[in-house]
């Protein structure tokens, strides 16, 4: 919050806050700087959800909104603003190779999840295929969605993973994750454009424009492999 003196009166002044919801620490360690450097006249804040809530067991398409309405609310409650100080809120998603057909699923015997550009291995098919049923129907809704609160709200993905785009690292673990998160922050929290010719690389920035981005993401095996539409947040 800025303070501004005017006529012997302290006045506060309050900058418009762009609120992005976000899965973990690390995506918060690795965006955060950078953002906030290229968005300098805003305020740049993020709410963390500890876990990816689209997969999470009790969420799914008629309370969706009402669980991403909570943790605008949660942020509101933590900070010094209002909901008229927020001009947007971002969410930025795994997704984990949710809209692959059922048979790109395939039974390994493995201690957790393992992700390919082709499959998603696991000890446990049938709950992978109830996950990937549900978190595929709430990102085709939220992707829709133009506002919450009145508030206007976008969704932009990372696939298979916030690591997969940034690093082209698939499975990493949460130590690696933090790792990954220094480094990245480290090479770019300071160099503004040279994030942005990154995350608009043709390697793995979607073409066209959000809804186009979404379409694209949703066929064949690209929610597994290495795409992004982040880069249409900075046009």
């Amino acid at each position: 919050m800025l303070y501004v003196k005017l006529e012997g009166k302290i006045m506060s002044e309050t900058k418009k806050v762009i609120l992005f919801i976000v899965e973990g620490i690390s995506d918060k360690v690795s965006l955060e700087s950078v953002l906030s450097t290229i968005i300098s006249n805003k305020k740049i804040s993020f709410q963390i959800t500890y876990g990816d809530i689209t997969s999470q067991n009790g969420v799914h398409s008629t309370n969706i909104i009402t669980k991403i309405t909570g943790f605008i609310a949660k942020f509101l409650k933590s900070s010094y603003f209002k909901k008229k100080d927020l001009l947007k809120v971002i969410q930025l998603v795994d997704t984990d190779g949710a809209f692959v057909n059922e048979s790109a699923v395939v039974y390994k015997d493995c201690d957790r999840l393992h992700y390919t550009p082709t499959n998603i291995e696991t000890n446990n098919v049938e709950a992978i295929l109830a996950r990937n049923k549900n978190k595929s129907r709430l990102l085709q809704k939220i992707s829709t969605k133009g506002s919450i609160l009145n508030i206007p709200y976008q969704v932009y993905f990372f696939s298979s993973n916030l690591e997969h785009v940034l690093h082209g690292i698939q499975n990493p673990d949460d130590d690696e994750k933090m790792e990954l998160a220094e480094k990245f922050n480290d090479e770019y929290d300071s160099e503004p454009q040279k994030f942005i010719d990154f995350i608009s690389s043709k390697e793995f920035a979607v073409p066209g424009d959000y809804k186009d981005s979404w379409n694209f993401i949703m066929q064949d095996l690209h929610s597994l492999n290495r795409f992004s539409n982040f880069h249409l947040f900075f046009k």
